[in-house]
């Protein structure tokens, strides 16, 4: 599902996720939820992740079911993405 706002460029999106923020060039497994505000670059999110409103995450790749909370700001680089192990809360 895609909300009435939501922006997505260059990215893959699984069934059952719910898009209500920005998503660019990257992968977002199935059931995953991207909330209004928040900001989601150069990543690959797993089955059941989370992002809360107004986080950003930037060059991120996680497991099954991580939790990034409001506000948080995460940035990897190309060379060195931010890993996230299965169930963690950022």
């Amino acid at each position: 599902f895609f909300a009435p706002g939501a922006v997505v460029k260059n990215s893959i999106i699984a069934a059952g996720s719910t898009i209500e923020g920005t998503v660019e060039n990257s992968v977002i497994f199935r059931s995953s939820n991207i909330s209004k505000g928040a900001v989601v670059k150069n990543s690959v999110l797993m089955q059941h992740a989370q992002i809360d409103a107004n986080a950003e995450v930037k060059y991120f790749i996680c497991d099954k079911r991580v939790h990034v909370t409001e506000n948080i700001k995460i940035s990897g680089s190309k060379d060195s993405p931010y890993f996230a192990k299965k169930g963690m809360t950022v």
